[in-house]
């Protein structure tokens, strides 16, 4: 049951791309994209896709700090209460597993300070 909703996925996908490049071709646009994650013709979007990138990599990051954070009191015995979200965004963080992103430059960051290899995972 799950590999069908993944194939469904990637058919819908390929329709909306497929649609996307009909409208492009009626106005007579050029299709920005080249070959490659995050790679575009047009200078614009390439910047967009750069700034988006390293915006999801800080989220990603804060939420792994948060989860070491919160790990490492509750090895000492402390419990933390969320400030600034809400107690169901925390548990949705604390539940998820460390997560991987790369960023415009190619390198990753898993919330350790260690940049890794190739690739992401993500919670959401």
């Amino acid at each position: 049951m799950e590999k069908n909703v993944f194939n469904n996925i990637s058919k819908s996908e390929i329709t909306h791309t497929e649609s996307i490049k009909t409208l492009l071709d009626a106005y007579e646009i050029n299709d920005p994209f080249i070959e490659g994650v995050g790679e575009f013709t047009n200078k614009d979007l390439s910047a967009l896709y750069d700034q988006l990138t390293v915006y999801e990599n800080l989220q990603r990051g804060s939420r792994n700090h948060l989860r070491a954070f919160v790990k490492n009191l509750n090895n000492y015995g402390e419990d933390y209460s969320p400030s600034y979200i809400s107690k169901e965004e925390f548990n949705l963080i604390i539940s998820g597993e460390n997560e991987i992103g790369q960023g415009s430059s190619g390198n990753q960051d898993d919330g350790s300070g260690l940049s890794r290899g190739s690739g992401y995972k993500n919670i959401r």
